[in-house]
C-alpha cells in the first residue's frame, strides 16, 4: 500500500512540476545513451581476437633489433617457426602469416585487384578458430598452390556456382581453390580475403623461406597447457645467437626475440610496422571515463534541480513526519521516484539508440562487432543503467529531504534550497569542466588533423597517382610502361621508384665512411630512376641528381637526405662513400663501395608520427616495381580514361588499378579521424546536458526571486541589470569551469601529441575561445528565463503584499 502511494505521489510530482520533469528525463536519456553506446565501442575494443578458443596460448613473436637504430616489429624470418617448434616443448604449434598484399586475380575473362591476400602455413586453421564453410582444416593448404578463399571474395568470383577445385590465377600463378572461409569477424586484427598456401612461397622464393636474416613474415605460436610464456622467450637468445651471431657481430649489431599475447595486440601494440586496424588502450580508458561522466552529468541534473526545489517538497515531508513516516520511509519514497524518472528516460534511451546505433560505425570510422548490443539482450542492461542513475541521482536528495525537522518546516523557517547553494554551484563546475575539457580536446584534435593533411611533407602530392607491383609475370618491363605513358595527353610526367611515400617500412645495414665495422648504421631506403626527383619536386641541397647519360650512377652512385649527412657528421658530404661486404650476409659478391653524389632536403617517407631518419637512396633498377606520374589536372578524368586504355592494351591480364598520392597520406590518419568525431559528438552531448541543467536552475532561480525582481524593477532596475544579477553566479561558475577544465585537457591533449614526431602543439588561444563559446552559449540557456523575468510586470508579482 506504502509503495503504491510512493509510485502515485511520484507521477504527481513529475506532472506538476513538467518543465523540470522533462529536463531530467532529457538528460538522462541523453547520458543513458552516450553511456551505452561508448559502452559497445569499448566492448568491441576489448573483444578483439578473443573469439579463439585458445585465444589465452596464442603469442605473437617480435623483433627487437638495435642495427645503428632501433626497431620492434612484429616480423619474423621464414625458419624460425619451425625451428622453435622442434626445440622447444612448449611450443605446441605455430604458423607463419605474410603481410597482406594487392594482387592481381583473374578468373576465366574476368579480372580484379585483390587486396588482402597472403601466404600461411596450413596450421593457421589449428592455431586460429576461422572455420571453413567448405573444405578441410586439415588439408585445405597442405599442397603448394592451392587457396582458400573468404565467404565474399568467394561469392564475387562464382557467383551461384560452387569455387571449390576451380583454378585462378593470382599474380601469375594458378591456384586450385581447397576452401571457403567464414568472412573474418570486423574484431579479428587479421583479416584476409585470399590465403594462399606457404608451401607455394618455397617454390617462388626459397630465399625467403629459408633465409635467417630475411624478416619478411609474422609468426603466431600455440603454447601448450601451462606453458610458461617467460621461460619459453627466456630460450631464444641461444637461438638468434647460433643463427645471427656472426653476422650481428659483424655489423654491431642485436636482435632479441620476444612473445606477445594475441589479446594485447590490438590495444597494446605501438610499433611502426603492425596491422592497420590497432586500437589503443588508453583511448578505451579515456572514453570509459567520459562514458562514466557524461552519466553523471546528465545526474547532476536531478541533484541541482530537487536540493534546489527542495522547499516545496517540505511542507510534504513535515506532514509525512507529523503523522509517524520515517527517515528511512522518506528516502525510500524520494530514491523511488528517481528510480522512477530513470526508467521513464529509458524510452527516450531507447529511441536515441534506435535512431543512431546503425550509424554508430561512422563516427568510431570502422565497423564494429556489436554482437550483444544488437540483440534483446541490451535491453535488461539499459534498465539496470537506469536504476544505477536513478540511485546516483536520488541519493542526496533523498537523503537531504529526508532529515527536514517537522517544527522548523511547518513553523515556517526553512530557507528555500539556499542551504545547499554551495553544492549545487560545485556540481554546475563539474558539470561544464567536462564539456570544456571535451571540446578543447576537439578543437586540439581538428587542428592536429588539419596539420598533418595540410604540413609540407618536401615533395609534391598534388596530381600524382602510382601504381604498385609493376614487375609482375605478363607485364611488360616497367621502363617501357613509363615511356609509353609519358605519351599520353594529360600526363605531365612519369617516374618509377620501389616505394613511395606512405609505403611499409624499408631499413636496412649501411657502413658509411668512417665508421667502424661494428658500427653499422640503420637506414631507411629506396630506389628510385633519374626522373623521381623533379617528378616529386623533391629539392636537392648538395651536388646533383642522378643522370641517366651516366652508366655508373646505377651501381655506383648515392643520393642521401640532410638527416643522413647531419647525423654522419658529414659537413661536406659530396665523395663520400658507403662501403658494402656481401661476404657477411653469406653473399658471393666481391665488396664495393658506393659514393655520395647528392644530398637532396628532407622529406617524409612515413606519417607524421614518425621522426625523420637517415635515407639511403640509389639507382639501382633492381627492386624498382612503382610507377608514379602526374597529371594535369585541367582534365583529371580523361587522362585517366586514356592511361586505362593503354594499360588494357599493354597489360590485357592486369586491371587497371592506381591510387592518388595525396588520398592515401590521408588515410594514414584515419584513427585519428575517428577520435575526432567521438569527441566532438559526445562534447556536443555533454554539452547539451549542461545546458539542459541551466535552464532548469536558472527557471527555478527566476521564479524564487520573483518578488526581489519586482522590487527592484520598482526602485528603478533596468531589464539588462537583472538580467546581469541573474546571469552573475553562472558567468562566475562557467569560468572556473575553464580554469580547472585547461590543466586537465593540458595533460591529456599533450600525451596524446606525443604520439606525434610532428606537432601543432597545445594552443592557449583555442582554449580560451572554446571557453568563450562556452559561456555565450550558457548564457544563452540562462538568459531565456532572466529576460523573461525582469519582462514581467511587477504589480503580478507584488499585488499580494
Amino acid at each position: 500500500m506504502l509503495a503504491a502511494n510512493y509510485i502515485k505521489t511520484a507521477f504527481r510530482n513529475l506532472w506538476k512540476f513538467k518543465l523540470y520533469s522533462l529536463i531530467n528525463i532529457s538528460g538522462l536519456s541523453i547520458g543513458m545513451a552516450c553511456c551505452v553506446l561508448i559502452m559497445a565501442w569499448v566492448g568491441n575494443e576489448l573483444s578483439f581476437d578473443r573469439f579463439h578458443q585458445n585465444a589465452d596460448r596464442i603469442y605473437r613473436i617480435l623483433i627487437d633489433a638495435n642495427l645503428g637504430s632501433n626497431i620492434q616489429a612484429p616480423v619474423t624470418n621464414g625458419p624460425t617457426g619451425p625451428a622453435v617448434k622442434e626445440l622447444y616443448p612448449e611450443v605446441e604449434d605455430f604458423v607463419r602469416i605474410t603481410g597482406s598484399e594487392s594482387t592481381p586475380v583473374k578468373f576465366e575473362d574476368r579480372q580484379f585487384q585483390e587486396e588482402d591476400v597472403t601466404f600461411a602455413d596450413a596450421s593457421i586453421f589449428s592455431v586460429f578458430d576461422f572455420p571453413l564453410i567448405q573444405g578441410n582444416v586439415e588439408t585445405a593448404l597442405i599442397a603448394a598452390n592451392s587457396v582458400v578463399l573468404s565467404e565474399a571474395t568467394a561469392e564475387k568470383y562464382f557467383p551461384n556456382t560452387d569455387p571449390m577445385n576451380n583454378l585462378i590465377t593470382v599474380n601469375g600463378v594458378d591456384y586450385t581453390v581447397t576452401g571457403i572461409l567464414k568472412d573474418f569477424p570486423s574484431n579479428s586484427h587479421l583479416s584476409f580475403t585470399m590465403i594462399r598456401s606457404i608451401e607455394t612461397l618455397k617454390d617462388l622464393n626459397p630465399q625467403m623461406m629459408e633465409e635467417w636474416m630475411s624478416f619478411s613474415m609474422g609468426t603466431y605460436l600455440l603454447l601448450a597447457e601451462n606453458a610458461d610464456p617467460a621461460a619459453l622467450e627466456a630460450k631464444f637468445p641461444e637461438l638468434v645467437n647460433e643463427h645471427l651471431g656472426p653476422i650481428l657481430t659483424a655489423i654491431g649489431g642485436s636482435i632479441t626475440f620476444l612473445i606477445q599475447p594475441l589479446n594485447r595486440i590490438h590495444l597494446y601494440s605501438n610499433m611502426s610496422i603492425d596491422v592497420d586496424n590497432n586500437g589503443d588502450i588508453a583511448q578505451v580508458y579515456l572514453f570509459s571515463v567520459i562514458a562514466l561522466f557524461v552519466l553523471l552529468m546528465a545526474c547532476v541534473n536531478f541533484i541541482n534541480l530537487s536540493t534546489a526545489r527542495s522547499a516545496f517538497r517540505a511542507k510534504e515531508v513535515g506532514i509525512r513526519k507529523t503523522l509517524g513516516g520515517t527517515r528511512k520511509q522518506l528516502t525510500g519514497q524520494f530514491l523511488s521516484e528517481s528510480i522512477i524518472l530513470s526508467l521513464i528516460a529509458v524510452l527516450g534511451t531507447i529511441l536515441i539508440l534506435v535512431l543512431t546505433f546503425n550509424k554508430f560505425h561512422i563516427v568510431v570510422g570502422h565497423d564494429m562487432e556489436l554482437g550483444f548490443w544488437t540483440s534483446a539482450g541490451v535491453i535488461p542492461v539499459i534498465l539496470g543503467l537506469a536504476v544505477i542513475s536513478g540511485l546516483l541521482a536520488g541519493i542526496y536528495p533523498a537523503v537531504y529531504l529526508s532529515k527536514f525537522k517537522p517544527s522548523v518546516i511547518l513553523g515556517g523557517n526553512l530557507r528555500s534550497g539556499s542551504s545547499n547553494s554551495r553544492l549545487r554551484q560545485v556540481l554546475v563546475v563539474f558539470q561544464f569542466v567536462i564539456p570544456i575539457t571535451l571540446l578543447v580536446g576537439t578543437v586540439t584534435i581538428t587542428n592536429q588533423l588539419n596539420y598533418l593533411n595540410n604540413k609540407p611533407l618536401g615533395f609534391n602530392k598534388e596530381n600524382i597517382l602510382y601504381i604498385t607491383d609493376v614487375e609482375k609475370p605478363g607485364v611488360p618491363p616497367i621502363h617501357v610502361l613509363k615511356e609509353e605513358m609519358k605519351n599520353v595527353a594529360g600526363v605531365i610526367g612519369v617516374a618509377t621508384s620501389s616505394r613511395v611515400p606512405t609505403s611499409s617500412v624499408q631499413k636496412s645495414v649501411f657502413m658509411p665512411e668512417g665508421f667502424a665495422e661494428d658500427e653499422a648504421q640503420t637506414m631507411d631506403f629506396m630506389g628510385i630512376d633519374a626522373d623521381y626527383i623533379p617528378l616529386m619536386n623533391i629539392k636537392i641541397a648538395e651536388g646533383r641528381n642522378f643522370s641517366e647519360a651516366l652508366v655508373t650512377d646505377t651501381s655506383e652512385s648515392v643520393i642521401i637526405n640532410a638527416t643522413a649527412a647531419r647525423n654522419f657528421g658529414w659537413s661536406d658530404p659530396i665523395g663520400k662513400k658507403f662501403y658494402f661486404n656481401p661476404h657477411l650476409t653469406g653473399e658471393e659478391e666481391e665488396p664495393y663501395t658506393m659514393n655520395v653524389v647528392g644530398v637532396v632536403e628532407d622529406f617524409h617517407i612515413y606519417s607524421l608520427r614518425e621522426k625523420i631518419e637517415p635515407l639511403f637512396i640509389s639507382n639501382d633498377p633492381d627492386g624498382i616495381d612503382v610507377i608514379s606520374l602526374k597529371i594535369a589536372e585541367s582534365d583529371i578524368t580523361g587522362t585517366l580514361k586514356r592511361l586505362g586504355d593503354l594499360w588494357s592494351e599493354m597489360v590485357p591480364t592486369m586491371p587497371f588499378n592506381y591510387l592518388f598520392l595525396d588520398a592515401s597520406i590521408n588515410d594514414q590518419y584515419q584513427s585519428e579521424a575517428g577520435l575526432k568525431r567521438l569527441t566532438r559528438y559526445f562534447s556536443v552531448f555533454a554539452i547539451f546536458i549542461g545546458c539542459l541543467g541551466l535552464f532548469g536552475l536558472s527557471a527555478f532561480t527566476a521564479a524564487n526571486r520573483t518578488k526581489e525582481i519586482g522590487i527592484r524593477k520598482v526602485l528603478g532596475a533596468t531589464v539588462p541589470g537583472i538580467v546581469g544579477l541573474l546571469s552573475k553566479e553562472f558567468t562566475l561558475l562557467i569560468i572556473l569551469s575553464s580554469v580547472i577544465a585547461y590543466p586537465i585537457a593540458w595533460t591529456i591533449i599533450n600525451k596524446w601529441l606525443d604520439t606525434f614526431a610532428f606537432q601543432v602543439g597545445f594552443s592557449w588561444i583555442m582554449a580560451s575561445a572554446v571557453s568563450l563559446i562556452t559561456l555565450v552559449l550558457a548564457l544563452l540557456t540562462v538568459s531565456f528565463q532572466s529576460i523573461k523575468a525582469a519582462l514581467s510586470n511587477p504589480v503580478d508579482s507584488l499585488h499580494y503584499e
